[in-house]
């Protein structure tokens, strides 16, 4: 297996302390409704979690569905495996990896398809975490499918 890039490391958080305990503050507060926190994990993390999908999955609609999934469960669950020594990123790519395993192969798309527009998510169940995601963000979906990996 590849090794995921490192998470981002532009805010103040993150200059003042160590990437991995940063992260790991996030996850309590997330485990109790926070979205503020939840989307400052997005920003560090969703360029190592979209990597970790892109290598299993060829297909960008079932890629961007797979990503909004894994973040929603990385939401409903942040509380219930994160100890003191858990590395988050890693946490978070093997969600993905076995949210990408479940998905091959895609369900009634073409591998040559562009990144999907909101009409165009592979079924109900995708389309449900792409809004799901867009909603704990507060972010538009296009952005999303587009997955503008810039900087936190």
């Amino acid at each position: 297996m590849q090794q995921s890039p490192p998470a981002l490391t532009d805010c103040a958080e993150c200059r003042a302390a160590c990437v991995d305990d940063h992260l790991r503050s996030l996850m309590d507060p997330i485990s109790r409704g926070d979205r503020d926190a939840f989307v400052t994990l997005f920003d560090h993390t969703r360029a190592a979690v979209r990597a970790t999908i892109d290598e299993e999955l060829q297909d960008p609609q079932c890629a961007a569905a797979v990503f909004a999934a894994t973040y929603v469960e990385v939401w409903w669950l942040a509380g219930c495996h994160i100890g003191s020594g858990t590395d988050v990123v890693g946490w978070i790519n093997r969600i993905a990896e076995r949210r990408s395993a479940e998905e091959q192969p895609c369900p009634a798309s073409a591998s040559s398809a562009p990144e999907p527009a909101i009409g165009d998510a592979v079924d109900a169940q995708h389309l449900r975490a792409l809004l799901e995601l867009t909603s704990l963000l507060g972010r538009p979906l296009e952005p999303l499918t587009k997955l503008d990996l810039g900087r936190c």
